[in-house]
């Protein structure tokens, strides 16, 4: 909705929450033409969120609704995402770190659109890992096996997700030296290029100007001539330049 600027709650019922193979139908004529994209999430934190949100468990306990799962009526037939979401779709965005799939996701398609963080606040806010008994985890993994092997998701917890985050930034610098390490490599590369073309440029001027002087030596010198010659030697020269002068005008 972001990408087309459309608020959720305005879109035709009839196109939301519906599945890969319903979308393939309802938008038919383009589906060929059109790049697809989806959101994937981790299935232990989905659970959790289904079950705090719009108190969607309703008078079930928590036991009672992970043993057997469900979404609401007009929502999809399946609860398992890669049901949901299929293989013909060409991006799977991660619920995790939205905003920056989202970022990527307007870079490779062209498009300039802002993702609003809407319904904040709703729910309870403890990490979905203080939700789940070792047995209840266990199911979840049975259950969403599919979903868990093909976007490669794993049960975490508070601290094991900050270790990765550490891990991650650590990654991230790594590479950012790297790249830097690189750069400055090239640049005294260049530095050394411009070193070597300035010292040519140098010899080249010292040529030159080498060149200047024995020229502007001959010039005086040819002045110095010129000035040194007697009273009719200087009217035979300017008598020859008005000569030269007037032939030039005929």
């Amino acid at each position: 909705m972001a990408l087309i600027g459309k608020d959720w709650w305005d879109v035709d019922p009839d196109t939301k929450h519906i599945d890969w193979v319903k979308a393939k139908e309802v938008y038919a004529r383009y589906w060929d033409d059109y790049f697809k994209f989806s959101v994937a999430r981790n299935p232990w934190d989905w659970l959790a969120s289904l079950y705090n949100s719009h108190r969607r468990g309703g008078d079930k306990s928590w036991s009672e609704f992970i043993a057997s799962p469900n979404l609401r009526e007009h929502e999809q037939e399946s609860i398992i995402q890669s049901d949901i979401i299929g293989d013909e779709v060409d991006l799977v965005l991660r619920f995790e770190h939205l905003q920056d799939d989202f970022a990527y996701l307007c870079k490779k398609i062209g498009a300039k659109a802002r993702l609003p963080h809407v319904e904040t606040g709703q729910g309870d806010r403890t990490h979905y890992s203080e939700y789940y008994t070792d047995e209840q985890r266990f199911l979840v993994e049975r259950m969403f096996g599919r979903d868990i092997d093909r976007f490669s998701y794993h049960f975490s917890s508070p601290e094991i997700e900050a270790n990765q985050q550490n891990k991650q930034l650590i990654s991230s610098l790594k590479s950012d030296v790297a790249e830097l390490d690189l750069k400055l490599k090239k640049a005294e590369d260049e530095l050394a290029r411009l070193e070597k073309l300035l010292e040519t440029v140098r010899g080249d001027l010292n040529v030159f100007y080498r060149s200047i002087n024995w020229k502007l030596y001959q010039l005086f010198q040819g002045f110095c001539g010129f000035f040194r010659m007697d009273t009719d030697g200087r009217k035979k020269i300017k008598a020859t330049i008005r000569l030269l002068n007037d032939e030039s005008k005929k």
